[in-house]
């Protein structure tokens, strides 16, 4: 959108951050043994997540054109996972964690150079809306 209203000749570059989750979750593991040195296990847990959606930034020959960060914010989560244990020392599992659908708030500020009909060039996001889940795939090794 920002590269079409400049238009040609423009240097457009733009600078995203990472999501960040942090879940604090407990929960229960149930553990079958297979055989002498393999065991398969299942976990649910559910807790608290703190999250934050990644910061963007917009520049226009090297003019920063927008500016947008995001508060931390807390959330309820859940995860599920299935794993396998072998030799008390090797471990591999999946886990899926859902966070649901998120309100991301944060402030964002607008170039007034670049965005004249805009009436406030500072403006609170009230709650952007996103829905978070992520498939974990970990495979490890316990000294």
């Amino acid at each position: 959108m920002i590269a079409d209203r400049i238009g040609g000749g423009a240097t457009v570059d733009f600078e995203m951050g990472n999501w960040l989750n942090i879940p604090v979750f407990t929960g229960l593991a149930y553990s079958h043994p297979l055989s002498e040195s393999a065991k398969a296990y299942g976990t649910v847990q559910a807790g608290l997540d703190i999250t934050r959606a990644p910061y963007r930034k917009v520049s226009v020959n090297g003019a920063l054109v927008e500016d947008t960060d995001f508060k931390l914010m807390p959330a309820f989560g859940y995860s599920l996972g299935i794993g396998l244990e072998l030799m008390d020392r090797f471990d591999i599992s999946v886990r899926y964690l859902d966070f649901g659908s998120l309100q991301y708030e944060g402030t964002r500020r607008l170039n007034p150079a670049y965005f004249t009909t805009v009436p406030r060039l500072e403006m609170d996001i009230p709650g952007d809306e996103r829905p978070v889940s992520t498939m974990l795939l970990m495979v490890g090794y316990r000294l």
